[in-house]
């Protein structure tokens, strides 16, 4: 994350195939950047081992994106330093066996 004194923020991706910012906030536009193990931006998603790819079931990286939602959503205006520590210790798919995502390999 990038962010300035004039309240503007910006989502940056930065890997080995470049560097991208993937989405842009300001007071007028604010929003919730939620990072997870894959490229988002446009720019460098098609970088993205297909086992990586959000709509890839077997990992992990689109359900915790939608559960990241689902807690802004639900936590939107409560946000504090008890609340941040509760969404980041959160583990909405701990149900799943991490032995079958096809990311660990690579750990």
């Amino acid at each position: 994350l990038l962010a300035d004194a004039f309240g503007n923020l910006a989502h940056v991706e930065v890997g080995r195939f470049g560097t991208a910012v993937h989405q842009r906030f300001s007071k007028e536009k604010p929003g919730l950047a939620i990072a997870v193990d894959c490229y988002q931006s446009q720019e460098l998603k098609h970088f993205n081992d297909p086992a990586a790819e959000l709509q890839a079931q077997e990992n992990n990286n689109g359900c915790r994106l939608a559960r990241g939602r689902q807690l802004a959503a639900e936590l939107r205006g409560k946000l504090d330093v008890a609340t941040f520590r509760a969404i980041l210790s959160d583990h909405g798919n701990r149900e799943r066996n991490p032995e079958e995502n096809p990311l660990l390999k690579w750990w």
